[in-house]
């Protein structure tokens, strides 16, 4: 019967050290993947205006005759190639997406998507 029970006891010992390392873990592995989440943000572009352009057209297509449509899309072409010519600069508009929290942890990575988007203006 004293084995029996050294048994038990051994096996509730080991069981504790292990859920302990496991805790530990799991500890040391959030931390680190935090530490990476907040260091790694990049700033991703995407240009928009083609994507916005051809919902517009698919629309336009839609509702408009064909002819209205081809002279629509020829007009589109000479003011385009009017404006290279011209070299007129367009006005640009800039979407930031900002994932923070209520302790404003990720503000520095914010001033530092602005500031960029600063020195291309």
């Amino acid at each position: 019967m004293q084995s029996f029970a050294d048994w038990v006891q051994f096996s509730v010992s080991a069981a504790v050290v292990v859920l302990f390392l496991l805790i530990l873990l799991s500890i040391v592995f959030l931390i680190a993947r935090r530490g990476k989440k907040e260091g790694s943000q990049k700033l991703a572009i995407e240009k928009l205006n083609k994507t916005w352009l051809e919902n517009e057209d698919s629309i336009r297509k839609a509702v408009l005759t064909e002819k209205e449509f081809a002279g629509l899309l020829k007009e589109r072409q000479k003011t385009e190639k009017k404006s290279d010519a011209e070299g007129s600069s367009k006005r640009k508009v800039f979407v930031i997406d900002f994932y923070g929290d209520l302790g404003a942890s990720a503000t520095s990575t914010l001033r530092e998507q602005v500031s960029a988007l600063i020195g291309v203006m």
